[in-house]
């Protein structure tokens, strides 16, 4: 069993990013230290363009092997749906509507996804997201913490008819962004 969940931890591993971008302009850095051997975290930043970079974050309910596997859901969804990016054309709330469905479809009712994303464009120093049910990321500018709260009801809860809002902010010179997950909120000493 030992060696099976090491493998399983390997593989989860490899699905998150294997090295962060270079972004000019930006510094970016991640970590995911699971509770258990494998868990339902995931984090992802996935260029779109020379400008446009894709944000994600996400925590699957529950933890260990079945939070896995459906982590390794919706990094496939977000991966695939990405694929198919096209910047006129692309609707980060349809796309996150279309994600919902397919969690919806792979799981049981007592699971259910929180998930953040977002798209960077680093010509305009704009941020584009969507808050599914996340813990709401922190936007630090000029000393004041905005949460990045815009958005509507975590992943794989309702089938259909459940809309996404986006919401847009600005980056300034030396602003933070701060995404986590409970693993954050909920740790005890």
């Amino acid at each position: 069993i030992e060696n099976e969940l090491k493998i399983a931890r390997e593989m989860q591993i490899a699905l998150l990013p294997k090295e962060l971008p270079e972004i000019s302009n930006y510094r970016i850095s991640a970590v995911n230290i699971p509770a258990l051997h494998v868990g339902g975290d995931y984090y992802d930043i996935i260029k779109l363009s020379d400008s446009k970079y894709a944000f994600a974050i996400a925590d699957v309910s529950g933890k260990g092997t079945p939070a896995s596997l459906l982590m390794s859901n919706i990094q496939s969804a977000i991966h695939s749906f990405l694929k198919l990016y096209e910047e006129n054309t692309f609707d980060l709330s349809d796309v996150t509507e279309k994600i919902n469905e397919l969690i919806f479809e792979n799981t049981t009712i007592e699971k259910f996804i929180t998930f953040f994303w977002g798209i960077l464009d680093c010509e305009k120093h704009s941020f584009t997201y969507i808050n599914a049910g996340h813990n709401p990321p922190l936007h630090i500018s000029d000393n004041k913490v905005t949460l990045l709260d815009k958005g509507g009801l975590m992943l794989g809860v309702l089938e259909k008819e459940v809309r996404y809002e986006s919401e847009q902010i600005y980056f300034d010179e030396n602003d933070i962004l701060i995404f986590y997950t409970d693993g954050v909120t909920e740790a005890v000493n």
